[in-house]
């Protein structure tokens, strides 16, 4: 029998039992490697699944069947005399009533999942890097890179280029300008890059971040608008508060170090040193080094924790301590570009500590969670499938 065929009719048998809720223990790691090995297999272990429950195709396919064979059934007992005849029809009947659910079982498997196409080799998935795209003020954009050495242009208010992976606006000697003009550097899934404001300011940005800013400041403050996550060294200005306003948040500083992650709904403020007001809805909070504010849309939350920590990425390593699957399995994907797929959604919320490299190939970081041995992954093109 061909290996291919062999499989999916294993695979068939074990889904059948896995319907009735018969599966033994071994069975059931079996079929739970073959779920792990792709995420169509658990796709399409799904679909299955929803054909056979009440209302689906399939059960009014099986009703049809079993009305047929009964039919056909009748048909033949009344043609067939004899005792050895009867008791052979019989051990015919009872086979038939295990191999025929096994046989549909095979035939909605073959018909739900067609033999796998061949593909092309597989693009490897290999950590970001340095690039972006820098939006000016008059619609033109400028893509960045890692080897990118260029003057972006000699502004009134400011002199841009850029060098060594960082974008600086240096301020010219002229008066404020009348008009504040605005630049938006983005960085997509699997970059990040580094900017130095026109006050001197300086902004790291992680992969997946958005940010708009004055391409010099004028007036009594100093405001950028985030999205995404930034560790920013805020340049001192008694006179104008550098204000980073995220998600509906506004994080407020004279002068000092933070991070502020802002992919979602939630806002998390950490400082590093110096002091920043956080302030959000009706609710104002003052962090002080090694607390952090988070804002999850209704409500702030002030904690202690090591601040030092959530700038590592900046220099080349994740760092997470007793934080969610997801949210650490959300920052892999973002730097390595890749989906992530849960078996089992209950995972996301299991907890860990790990500090890991950020240029690692990443079925070296999958193994180190891994090694805890109560998750595991498997890699499929750009999909990572976790279950238990």
């Amino acid at each position: 029998m061909d290996e291919k065929l062999k499989t999916r009719l294993d695979i068939a048998r074990l889904f059948a039992k896995k319907l009735a809720d018969g599966l033994d223990e071994e069975e059931a790691r079996r079929l739970e490697q073959w779920l792990a090995e792709s995420p169509r297999h658990a796709a399409e272990w799904e679909r299955l699944r929803q054909e056979v429950a009440p209302g689906g195709r399939s059960v009014e396919l099986q009703r049809e069947g079993a009305r047929l064979v009964e039919r056909r059934w009748r048909e033949f007992r009344q043609r067939v005399m004899g005792g050895r005849q009867r008791l052979w029809i019989q051990a015919i009947r009872y086979a038939a009533i295990v191999l025929v659910p096994l046989a549909a079982a095979a035939y909605l498997w073959t018909m739900f999942h067609p033999a796998e196409p061949a593909t092309e080799a597989e693009t490897p998935i290999v950590p970001g890097t340095f690039r972006a795209q820098l939006t000016l003020d008059d619609g033109r954009t400028v893509a960045l890179d890692s080897t990118a050495f260029r003057s972006i242009g000699q502004l009134p208010e400011a002199t841009v280029k850029v060098a060594d992976r960082v974008l600086t606006y240096t301020r010219s000697d002229h008066a404020a300008p009348a008009e504040v003009k605005y630049n938006t550097l983005e960085i997509p899934r699997g970059g990040e890059y580094a900017l130095q404001l026109a006050d001197g300011s300086r902004v790291w940005l992680n992969a997946e971040t958005r940010l708009r800013y004055p391409v010099a400041f004028a007036g009594t403050e100093r405001r950028v608008e985030l999205t995404g996550e930034a560790y920013f060294e805020v340049s001192k200005d008694a006179t104008r508060p550098f204000i980073v306003r995220a998600n509906g948040v506004d994080v407020r500083v004279l002068g000092t170090s933070f991070n502020v992650a802002a992919y979602g709904a939630e806002v998390v403020t950490t400082l590093v040193e110096g002091r920043v007001a956080v302030e959000a809805g009706s609710e104002r909070v003052t962090l002080e080094p090694d607390r952090q504010a988070v804002w999850d849309g209704e409500r702030m939350e002030v904690r202690q924790v090591d601040a030092s920590n959530y700038g590592l990425w900046r220099k080349g390593i994740f760092y997470f301590e007793d934080r969610r699957l997801e949210e650490i399995l959300d920052a892999l994907a973002r730097w390595y570009g890749v989906e992530v797929f849960y078996v089992n959604p209950e995972t996301k919320d299991m907890r860990f500590t790990v500090e890991i490299k950020r240029y690692e190939n990443i079925d070296a970081i999958l193994r180190r969670i891994a090694q805890t041995e109560r998750v595991h992954f498997g890699v499929s093109g750009r999909t990572v499938t976790v279950q238990e």
